[in-house]
């Protein structure tokens, strides 16, 4: 017996050539079937938002509405524990908000301290962000990795040993 993973991203990067607020707003929402038999469920977030203490470096001639828009962002990530059709939700077992850069953070939920709920977990992310392309120094894309693993054990047979099915087909 050795674990087998499958993997869930959900990162984004915001447009260079964003102008108007609905190109800086993104939400995006990932199931993920979650079992009795999932061991671990690994979870990778980090945020960059360049110049995120603006207000303390920007120069005069830079206009409000940019400084408005660069006060605005933020990156907001949950995993919920749902029923079988991703629906009805309980409180998020993983939750991050954040308006600043976010440094690479590593969450690890163990099934041994923490049960699973078997069911079709919804993975959430929603941010605001901005990128500037000016051919100069200063451009920069806001952006956000969100990754999750998800570990079960898994049964090899002799007949082929690279291929490893979930424990759960056997059920």
């Amino acid at each position: 017996m050795r674990d087998t993973t499958l993997a869930y991203d959900i990162s984004h990067t915001f447009l260079t050539d964003a102008t108007t607020p609905d190109q800086v707003h993104e939400i995006k929402t990932e199931k993920i079937p979650i079992d009795h038999t999932v061991q671990l469920i690994i979870i990778n977030f980090q945020v960059s938002m360049y110049y995120d203490d603006i207000d303390d470096v920007v120069p005069d001639f830079v206009p409000s509405a940019f400084l408005d828009q660069m006060d605005q962002r933020y990156v907001e990530v949950s995993l919920r524990p749902c029923d079988s059709n991703g629906a009805n939700c309980e409180a998020a077992v993983y939750h991050e908000r954040t308006n600043k850069s976010f440094a690479q953070n590593r969450t690890v939920l163990n099934a041994d301290e923490m049960p699973f709920i078997d069911g079709t977990w919804r993975l959430d992310a929603e941010g605001q962000g901005v990128g500037i392309e000016t051919g100069t120094p200063l451009d920069f894309q806001d952006s956000w990795t969100l990754r999750v693993t998800v570990i079960r054990p898994c049964l090899a047979f002799p007949e082929n040993p690279e291929v490893c099915t979930p424990s759960v087909e056997f059920e």
